[in-house]
């Protein structure tokens, strides 16, 4: 028998037991009302009958018998007439040669509440007939003699509705019959949504159904389980550090690697308790904030931690922080910056030297172009040592910025202005556009990025080549883009170029640099508070886009390794 059925057989059985119950009280009321109104006519036709025996109390036993004979036709109803002893004295229904062997109705309650209180009723249903009888009696006095008037009526018997019975016997049917269909929908429902764990039929019992469903279910978790034991057993091999952070910081996962660089860090307890490393801090506050991917470097228990904070897509995982330790990084570029400093500080007195053993050989006289050719390398290593101390004051923070308004298409025209000779002197078109655009930053450096960015073009181009600098507004500041149509730079060299002393491999004869021009543009467009972007083509040209907020940090960047 399936649960439909029986879910509908039990809410039939339930209607018809409530309709049955509700249809007997009816019944029971409805009977009891018509007992009440039989005796109240009863009542009525007694009282009315009252006044008149006293005078059929005069009359002769026989005449009397007669006379209430006829008032009980009359009224159509049972007229008895007792004594105060409960002897009957006169009855319609019985001749009067035999009413002397009628019993006595002293004991019937309605005669004896009339006796007491002067009125009493009552109404008998005998088992053996179909009739219902009610009587009424009602005490009376005269001259000293008490006397009782009684009447009663007979009235059909109230049948059992059995019209009524059919009908609710048929609701009840209803009522299962509607609540199979409401179950049927329902459990459709169910279905629709159990189906994607279930491959069993719609027509499937419901409790099928979610057992298969809850099988599957159980069957996809135990997987996922072990897919996720298989995760953190992977993350706790992995070297860097690995914490998972809900967004309200809480710890819900950390790798022996996280606890050791960062410290303990219990799952379910907020980062910040444990590892309240205030630049930390501020990255996972980025990232909670929007932002996709946060990098950034620290200081935490005397290391060096380089830290990386991604967004992730999932219902309870907001972040994903990976730590690397770098220490032996950042001590090898702090000794790499000191031996450059040193290597740009030395080169200042042997250079200073050659100037003036260049100088005296030219007043001696020596062949001039062993002197033009001592004068070339001279300046070649001068330019170099220059390069090697603005980028070491770069690097170490040295370097002072001083901010103001500046208006970038007239500087990019003041500094193009300035290298316009060159450009004509190797037969190149040098074009300045754009739309004025005023950023607050430091002018001199500025000018700076904009001269190393018109060298390269320039001295990297080809005859009645075109150098074409934009300028551009952008809704956070400002762009600058310098392009060219020169030689252009292999792609696969093209995410080095910005490194120091890197230089492109150029063909024999072809003018190269020292390999500090770019990695100075790279400092000091980041000094600014900028970003810088090359793009290039072997044969074609090459594309430096350097974008500028509109205010430059007020504190200076954090010196950055290339």
């Amino acid at each position: 028998m399936s649960f439909r059925f029986r879910l509908a057989f039990t809410a039939s059985v339930l209607a018809f037991a409530l309709g049955l119950v509700v249809l007997l009280g009816f019944f029971a009321s409805w009977e009891k009302a018509g007992r009440y109104k039989e005796v109240f006519e009863l009542r009525t036709a007694a009282r009315r009958l009252v006044p008149q025996v006293p005078e059929l109390l005069q009359l002769a036993p026989e005449q009397r018998n007669q006379r209430v004979e006829q008032l009980a036709a009359v009224l159509g109803v049972h007229v008895t007439v007792l004594a105060a002893d409960g002897q009957v004295v006169a009855d319609s229904r019985m001749p009067y040669p035999h009413v002397s062997v009628l019993e006595n109705y002293g004991q019937r309650p309605e005669v004896q509440m009339a006796l007491a209180v002067g009125e009493g009723s009552t109404c008998l249903r005998p088992l053996s007939a179909g009739l219902r009888t009610c009587y009424v009696a009602l005490r009376g006095e005269e001259q000293g003699h008490v006397w009782v008037l009684r009447l009663a009526k007979e009235s059909a018997r109230s049948r059992l509705p059995w019209l009524w019975l059919l009908l609710l016997a048929l609701g009840s049917v209803g009522v299962g019959w509607t609540c199979r269909r409401f179950l049927a929908s329902w459990e459709r429902r169910i279905y629709q949504h159990l189906a994607p764990w279930c491959e069993l039929p719609e027509s499937s019992e419901i409790d099928a159904v979610a057992f298969e469903a809850d099988r599957r279910f159980r069957s996809l978790m135990e997987e996922r389980n072990r897919e996720l034991d298989a995760c953190r057993q992977a993350l706790s091999r992995v070297t860097d550090a690995v914490v998972l952070l809900d967004r309200e910081q809480v710890v819900r996962f950390a790798n022996p690697a996280a606890h050791e660089l960062l410290g303990k860090l219990p799952e379910g307890s907020p980062l910040w308790e444990h590892c309240p490393n205030p630049q930390l801090l501020a990255l996972v506050g980025e990232g909670l904030s929007g932002a996709a991917n946060r990098h950034g470097e620290i200081t935490h228990n005397g290391r060096t931690l380089a830290v990386t904070v991604s967004s992730l897509q999932h219902p309870v995982l907001v972040l994903a922080i990976l730590v690397r330790d770098i220490s032996p990084q950042a001590r090898f570029e702090a000794a790499r910056r000191a031996f450059v400093a040193d290597l740009a500080h030395e080169l200042r007195t042997p250079v200073t030297v050659l100037g003036g053993v260049l100088e005296e050989l030219k007043d001696r006289g020596v062949a001039p172009e062993l002197a033009e050719m001592l004068g070339r390398q001279v300046q070649r290593l001068s330019r170099f040592a220059a390069d090697l101390e603005e980028l070491v004051s770069i690097e170490t923070g040295r370097l002072q910025l001083v901010s103001s308004p500046v208006e970038l298409l007239a500087l990019v025209q003041e500094v193009a202005a300035d290298f316009a000779p060159m450009a004509h002197a190797r037969e190149l078109s040098l074009k300045v556009e754009g739309q004025p655009v005023t950023v607050v930053t430091d002018r001199t450096r500025l000018a700076q990025v904009i001269s190393n960015l018109l060298d390269n073009a320039i001295r990297y181009n080809r005859p009645e080549g075109q150098v074409t600098v934009t300028v551009a507004a952008r809704e956070e500041g400002a762009q600058l883009v310098v392009e060219d149509t020169g030689l252009g730079i292999p792609e696969n060299e093209i995410p080095l170029v910005f490194q120091r002393f890197y230089r492109v491999r150029r063909a024999e004869g072809e003018a190269a640099g020292s390999g500090l021009g770019l990695a100075i543009v790279k400092h000091l467009v980041a000094r600014l508070g900028g970003r810088v972007h090359l793009a290039s083509k072997l044969g074609e040209g090459t594309q430096v886009t350097v974008e500028l907020p509109a205010e430059a940090p007020r504190e200076p960047s954090a010196p950055s390794a290339a």
